[in-house]
């Protein structure tokens, strides 16, 4: 009795141990995930006011070059066109950097995502799958949306300051984001259509589902039983 009491003790102490061990696993990925995102978030944002730094530049040497034409200078002109090329690839660096660091911070967060609480890796169903990119794509075409709606207060507040220049650039942005939210909408449709469709193969279980055939069959009852009263009536009409 005492031996098999102390094996008792000793198979508890391990799985004690295991489970710690797990834990601080579970931690020290989190830990590091924190760690990453945060380095990541750093470069992307840097990369993003390089990038902006940049822009202004490229447009600061524009209006420098139209000025030095405008007062006839070719080459003063030449001068600040060199360097408004050289400001828009510089632009064009940071720009590429800072959108493949967005990339790595989106894939970072997916790869955490599939992991549960306990460590595993947590896929889901096709169904789960498809219902988190749906409601990804609603995020996003909301988002469009209120990017539209922005825009085009700031278009109109532009117009109403005589600023032509800053109503056509609010314009091609507005558009820009009409054009992002009708791609994402038909995404979304789509998307929509295909859990529609899986959630019809599969069939659904529990009492929702059970509802909703009762609903089915009731209202199948009642046309028919509405049906067979027409048709009385037409035969009782008839003779």
């Amino acid at each position: 009795a005492a031996r098999a009491r102390r094996a008792r003790a000793a198979r508890a102490r391990r799985a004690r141990a295991a489970r710690a061990r797990r834990a601080r696993a579970i931690r020290a990925r989190g830990a590091s995930f924190r760690r990453r995102r945060a380095a990541l978030l750093r470069s992307y944002k840097a990369a993003r006011r390089a990038y902006n730094a940049a822009r202004r530049r490229a447009a600061h040497y524009n209006r420098l070059r139209t000025n030095a034409l405008r007062r006839r200078r070719p080459r003063h002109a030449r001068i600040y066109a060199a360097r408004q090329r050289a400001a828009v690839n510089q632009a064009r660096r940071y720009r590429n950097r800072y959108v493949a660091l967005l990339r790595a911070l989106r894939a970072l967060h997916a790869r955490h995502a599939r992991r549960g609480r306990r460590g595993r890796r947590v896929r889901g169903s096709a169904l789960a799958r498809l219902t988190r990119s749906y409601h990804a794509l609603r995020r996003a075409f909301v988002a469009a949306q209120r990017r539209t709606a922005h825009y085009n207060r700031l278009r109109i507040a532009a117009l109403r300051r005589r600023n032509r220049r800053h109503a056509r650039i609010y314009l091609a942005r507005q558009r820009a984001a009409i054009a992002q939210a009708r791609r994402l909408r038909a995404r979304m449709v789509r998307a929509h259509r295909a859990i529609r469709a899986l959630r019809a193969r599969k069939g659904r279980k529990g009492y929702h589902a059970h509802r909703a055939a009762l609903k089915r069959a009731y209202h199948a009852a009642r046309r028919a039983y509405v049906i067979a009263r027409r048709r009385a009536a037409l035969n009782n009409r008839r003779r």
